[in-house]
């Protein structure tokens, strides 16, 4: 229950944050913000993820010191993509890259070219982390029209677009190999 919570509010951050704005100032969502890094951080069971969303939190934290609280409030979006960078770019230095891993939970004994495959989408993810990241940065200084629009709506439009892409990649590969 508590982990479902947690996705949802990690979700709809963006667009909770854009319509809190306009009632509360961003001071008062801070703790918010640094709370559900703490959060996510502390639910993680795998050691390198909650190494990562803690140094995000420090991050975040320090950062308090250099922009406004409206600006560190935004920067939520920013390091979820980039923690997700680290993972996927870290798993690439691993035996089983971060989308092997999530391929093997429905496949277990992949193939040779499946492993080859799947480090390669790993890349895909890591390059759209980096890109996606660099532009939630941007909208950070942006109007909180144009950063909630992204970062609530747009950036999910564009992990979903990257999903069915892939997918039909694949599809289109496994149909492929069995034709041959």
């Amino acid at each position: 229950m508590l982990k479902t919570l947690l996705i949802i509010v990690s979700l709809c951050y963006p667009l909770l944050v854009y319509f809190l704005l306009r009632q509360v100032t961003a001071a008062w969502l801070l703790p918010l913000m640094f709370a559900l890094l703490l959060w996510r951080a502390c639910s993680s069971r795998d050691v390198v993820e909650r190494r990562v969303l803690l140094l995000a939190l420090v991050i975040a934290v320090a950062l308090v010191l250099w922009l406004s609280p409206t600006q560190t409030l935004k920067l939520y979006p920013v390091l979820m993509n980039v923690s997700m960078l680290m993972l996927f770019a870290l798993s690439l230095r691993q035996k089983h890259s971060m989308i092997e891993r999530i391929a093997r939970l429905k496949e277990p004994n992949l193939s040779a070219e499946g492993v080859r495959y799947t480090r390669c989408v790993t890349w895909v993810w890591t390059g759209f982390f980096a890109c996606n990241g660099v532009v939630a940065l941007a909208t950070v200084f942006m109007s909180d029209q144009i950063w909630g629009v992204y970062n609530g709506v747009l950036a999910y439009a564009l992990i979903g677009i990257l999903l069915a892409g892939e997918w039909l990649v694949r599809r289109r590969i496994k149909t492929s190999a069995v034709s041959e």
